[in-house]
């Protein structure tokens, strides 16, 4: 056997895989709900490591001499993930936040320190890439702080943002370890207490209602003039119940635009667009399920306005925390 494949190969490797999976399974779970900003954003991050788990892969597994700069290189291309951490937890507590131009100028100072240090390799510019690095952590901190005083003590937005701002900054320090002791036991721990910090953050972004947002840190626009007649489609006409309705139809119907009636559902109904009609359509369901207690699911799906039962079932169970059989069984009343 080899005298560079140790038992203390062996163990990071193991380790390394394990984390690699973990990482993969987290962004494909999270990718898979891309239409949620939050998960889009977790899943981008997560996506990102395991990227950085396939490049350390090739660059360890594959040579066994790395130069001084070669080194340097990688672990100033690591540092990319501190920008898009920023943002994810920046998104968190000042939604909406994350859009095109910030991430350019989140990202600008490293892809240039990058460039810099591989066409003229200098100490000097290491210790800028950190600092940057630095600032981006202290700005979360200190935002996440002053966010957090601003919001109602039983928020739970408030508990979520502080563990998932603890979650990140746990696995900054155990990388930065990692970075500055050299050893397999380091590495070990990284892997573990990341992997776990990580199924924290997944797991957190659950309970993330960024509804208070919009009620506080955003002023109400007043005057909507088509509130009337979307008042009259949604309500005497039922165009909820089309499972084929979409926020561009219903804009075209009262003569607005997508970007206004968009506006209107999440600054003056705390809602977005699609969760303000499943809603509409769940009062109807649970009014059919009142009429006819032999109703099937399937039926009251379709009938209800939704494209599948997994859609309405993930509705149903959001709003009352119960599929809609144990549902009927436990509220319903008994013939």
């Amino acid at each position: 056997m080899n005298d560079a494949f140790t038992e203390n190969t062996i163990l990071i490797f193991f380790a390394q895989g394990a984390h690699f999976l973990l990482m993969a399974l987290l962004a494909l779970l999270l990718l898979r709900q891309y239409k949620v900003r939050i998960k889009l954003l977790l899943g981008s991050i997560l996506a990102f490591w395991v990227l950085l788990h396939v490049k350390d892969m090739i660059i360890y597994y594959g040579q066994n001499n790395i130069s001084l700069n070669q080194n340097n290189l990688i672990t100033m291309i690591d540092q990319l993930a501190v920008p898009l951490s920023a943002l994810f937890q920046l998104e968190i507590i000042k939604h909406p936040y994350v859009n095109l131009k910030r991430t350019c100028i989140y990202f600008i100072p490293y892809i240039v320190f990058l460039v810099m240090y591989a066409l003229q390799p200098s100490h000097i510019i290491i210790v800028l890439m950190f600092s940057c690095s630095a600032v981006y952590l202290l700005h979360m901190i200190v935002s996440t702080i002053l966010m957090c005083r601003k919001m109602p003590k039983d928020l739970p937005l408030k508990r979520t943002s502080l563990v998932i701002l603890g979650s990140l900054m746990l696995i900054g320090l155990v990388w930065m370890l990692s970075c500055v002791i050299t050893m397999p036991v380091t590495d070990i721990l990284y892997y573990i207490l990341s992997g776990v910090a990580w199924v924290v953050v997944y797991f957190s972004v659950d309970k993330i209602d960024l509804k208070w947002h919009t009620a506080d840190r955003i002023k109400k626009p007043q005057g909507f003039s088509f509130v009337e007649n979307l008042d009259h489609l949604l309500n005497e006409e039922q165009i909820y119940l089309n499972p084929e309705l979409t926020i561009t139809d219903v804009a075209r119907m009262i003569g607005t635009n997508r970007s206004y009636l968009s506006e209107y559902f999440n600054n003056n109904c705390n809602s977005s667009f699609i969760d303000y009609i499943n809603n509409l359509r769940l009062n109807h369901a649970e009014k059919l399920m009142m009429n006819d207690t032999k109703i099937s699911l399937d039926e009251l799906s379709s009938m209800s306005g939704f494209n599948s039962l997994s859609t309405f079932r993930r509705a149903f169970m959001k709003k009352h925390g119960v599929t809609p059989s144990n549902y009927r069984q436990e509220c319903m009343p008994r013939e």
